[in-house]
């Protein structure tokens, strides 16, 4: 008779990096990262991603999603974020990843209306 085998279960390790911020708006941008190496012997349900709040200095939830990837909105035009990630599994959630430098929300090609049309005559 074999010993009995024990399998406990865990919370996930910290999603792998980098987290990139791309098509950044005066209103939102995408964040993608990697799936963790571990996932704690569950599978993840989702990602909870937060935004460092520019007024309060605090950090917030802005959105879940279930792959490693999301598409976050509701940012102020102007100011600074920056954002963070972490797995959850059924026995809780993992270390954060988190954005190396901040983004500003703007767009990318500034506001299109400043520009002006000239009827140029060769």
């Amino acid at each position: 008779m074999s010993p009995p085998f024990f399998l406990f279960a865990g919370r996930p390790g910290k999603p792998k990096g980098p987290l990139e911020a791309t098509d950044v708006t005066k209103n939102g941008c995408k964040l993608k990262w990697k799936k963790p190496d571990d996932d704690g012997g569950l599978p993840i349900e989702y990602y909870e991603i937060e935004k460092l709040d520019p007024l309060t200095g605090q950090w917030i939830p802005c959105g879940k999603s279930t792959e490693p990837e999301a598409n976050v909105g509701g940012l102020q035009e102007g100011k600074p974020y920056k954002f963070r990630v972490k797995a959850v599994n059924k026995e809780g959630e993992s270390e954060e990843l988190e954005l190396d430098k901040p983004i500003i929300a703007k767009n990318p090609f500034g506001n299109c209306s400043t520009y002006a049309l000239f009827n140029v005559k060769t």
